[in-house]
């Protein structure tokens, strides 16, 4: 591959760099610090330019996907693992009640 470049639209903008090579075949597209700041939660697209060293005619790719804020993530995150501590809890009064019909004690 002579060189594989790329496009990232998103609702606060463009990013426009260059990947960079991690193994034969393999690219690597990293945001930095401040172009990931930019980033402006909706939908988003990638458009992926490779460039053969071989083939005169670059291929094109692209992929539609949906930025998301860090609270609107860590805020769904926490409540399914609310709702799985609620699960868990559930089940323990359901085995508690159990042990308790049988009348086992723990010391």
């Amino acid at each position: 591959m002579e060189y594989v470049k790329y496009i990232l639209v998103h609702p606060g903008g463009t990013i426009v760099g260059e990947a960079t090579p991690v193994a034969d075949g393999e690219w690597k597209i990293s945001l930095s610090e401040e172009e990931t700041a930019t980033l402006t939660p909706g939908a988003g697209k990638l458009i992926v330019i490779a460039v053969s060293k071989l083939v005169g005619k670059p291929t094109v790719a692209e992929s539609a996907f949906t930025i998301r804020s860090v609270v609107g993530y860590v805020g769904e995150e926490l409540a399914a693992v609310r709702g799985e501590i609620s699960g868990l809890e559930s089940r323990i009064g359901s085995v508690e009640g159990v042990l308790r019909e049988k009348k086992v004690v723990f010391l």
